[in-house]
């Protein structure tokens, strides 16, 4: 049974036999029980206080340190928040650049493939207008060969 209880019905029922029976006809002995039941009472009640005081107080000290973890889990969110958009920002600039480079890259690779092309087609032009100019040479030579031998022969002809 509950002390505040207990104790409420200890008063009512020495209400009702203070009322019921006259002062001098109760006991001393009764009273002295009593008395020592209510300072009984009082004791357990203050104890109680004094727990529930305490309880409060550590629970007081919790609630407080709950709050000031939560404000740093707040505070840590935050940051990685701040961090992870930093980082979304800097994979978006890195793919911009990867972009970037690889337009590059394929720019270079169509240039070196029409300057391999320019290349092939001056070696084919250098090639044919060496064979030209080698026939054109040889038939040169031919043409001076055989002048020089007509000389010749007129020259030694002519001795």
């Amino acid at each position: 049974m509950d002390n505040m209880k207990l104790l409420e019905i200890m008063n009512r029922d020495y209400s009702d036999s203070l009322i019921a029976t006259p002062t001098s006809a109760m006991e001393n002995n009764d009273i002295i029980k009593l008395k020592k039941r209510v300072r009984h009472l009082e004791y357990e009640l203050s104890l109680i206080r004094d727990e529930a005081k305490s309880k409060e107080e550590t629970l007081q000290k919790l609630l407080k340190e709950e709050v000031r973890k939560c404000s740093k889990f707040r505070t840590d969110l935050e940051i990685v928040e701040r961090d992870q958009i930093a980082a979304a920002n800097e994979l978006k600039c890195l793919r911009q650049e990867q972009q970037i480079v690889d337009v590059s890259i394929k720019q270079v690779k169509e240039s070196a493939h029409d300057l391999t092309k320019m290349a092939v087609t001056d070696r084919e032009w250098l090639e044919e207008e060496m064979s030209r100019r080698s026939a054109v040479t040889k038939a040169t030579k031919e043409k001076c060969e055989s002048e020089l031998a007509r000389m010749r022969r007129r020259i030694t002809l002519s001795w």
